[in-house]
């Protein structure tokens, strides 16, 4: 019988939170390593009263624990851990990209020039980010540059006075509190609004070659910004982890930002067709919905994904998917690894009665796979 993986549920601006990124705890994602150096983790955490969340990059020393430098970052920050009911808050979706209104589809974000230890090319760093988020073309997404500012973020603690929504999407340059946070992205559970500060007790470098590169966290931290967790693919930018200068997007990245805000360009693809297997690359074959479980076999909704190459079951194939409902912002995200038959079932407990759709985000397997979509016809579950 082939494996079922549990798909874990989100708000849409979480599908790519994944389920196995919680095999840690879920405030302190990371690889499971021990390094001969300082490891730089990512947090994430809430302060429920203020309606607002915090993602922070953290430096772990060697031998250290990466949950109590965790939650003594977050403390720092007047942040604590999320609970588990808590983890649909972890992110946000921008609004203006779903009300029809194409006029007003980008995040106008802004740059306080002080401090930055850069000379300068920190502004240049930012503004590339923005670019590679909005160069996505199966993507609706754009940020925007506003303008110069000397505001600090209202809503990084280190600035003065209350953390307050402002209205304004704001990068600065900060002594952050703690000396082993790198970066803060707040924004709210309610409200949307995002900023972002870098720490200057570090040595940021903008050459793409050692110490701490800026571009390659103002990309991790706006994908934050516009509503991306984390990802299980360790190349993608949005890792839980700094592991060496990444600039450039990679495809769960891709399909993050595309599944949140899809281009409203983009052709549907046709249900008719098929992808024909490709001698040497690995393909899917047609998704399959049935239901299970309960009284009348019907309370959970399994969707079965089949790996083949050149017309043979592949097993021990990892595979990654998004399912949603076009009648709901809700989405869900799941992972799991090809039994021999080749294939794998997730299951969607306690499945409401909506149409589903389902997204192949990665398959990796050798021979690799092709990339292309299989037919899914959709399921509606009455």
């Amino acid at each position: 019988m082939a494996k079922k993986a549990i798909i874990t549920g989100f708000i849409a601006s979480l599908l790519f939170v994944s389920l196995i990124a919680y095999s840690l705890p879920a405030f302190a994602q990371g690889p499971d390593l021990t390094p001969a150096k300082p490891e730089i983790i990512s947090v994430s955490g809430i302060t429920p009263k203020k309606d607002m969340i915090v993602h922070i990059l953290v430096l772990v020393q060697p031998g250290a624990d990466r949950n109590e430098a965790a939650v003594a970052a977050l403390a720092q920050q007047g942040a604590r851990p999320f609970t588990s009911d808590e983890f649909s808050t972890i992110a946000l979706y921008w609004d203006q990209f779903g009300d029809n209104d194409p006029g007003n589809d980008k995040v106008i974000q802004n740059y306080n020039p002080k401090n930055d230890p850069t000379n300068g090319a920190g502004f240049t760093a930012l503004t590339n980010t923005h670019t590679s988020w909005n160069n996505v073309t199966t993507s609706s997404f754009t940020f925007e540059y506003g303008e110069d500012t000397r505001r600090c973020p209202s809503l990084v603690k280190e600035c003065r006075g209350d953390q307050t929504f402002d209205g304004n999407n704001d990068v600065a340059w900060l002594k952050l509190n703690s000396p082993t946070t790198l970066a803060v992205t707040w924004s709210g559970t309610l409200i949307d609004e995002a900023d972002i500060a870098l720490n200057t007790d570090f040595n940021w470098e903008t050459d793409g070659t050692n110490d701490f590169d800026v571009e390659t966290v103002f990309l991790h931290e706006n994908g934050h910004a516009l509503g991306l967790g984390h990802s299980i693919d360790f190349s993608a930018v949005m890792f839980p982890s700094y592991q060496e200068v990444n600039r450039v997007l990679q495809q769960d990245d891709i399909y993050g930002v595309s599944f949140l805000y899809p281009a409203t360009n983009n052709p549907e693809p046709d249900p008719e067709l098929d992808p024909e297997p490709t001698p040497g690359v690995s393909s899917v074959q047609q998704i399959v919905y049935v239901l299970a479980g309960g009284k009348n076999n019907d309370k959970h909704l399994l969707v079965t994904i089949h790996v083949v190459a050149d017309e043979s079951d592949l097993s021990g194939v990892d595979v990654s998917i998004s399912l949603s409902s076009d009648s709901s912002r809700k989405g869900w995200s799941g992972s799991g690894t090809t039994e021999g038959d080749g294939t794998v079932t997730f299951q969607l407990k306690n499945a409401r009665s909506l149409c589903y759709t389902t997204i192949v985000n990665s398959v990796s397997s050798d021979p690799s796979w092709d990339g292309a979509q299989p037919q899914d016809d959709g399921y509606c579950k009455p």
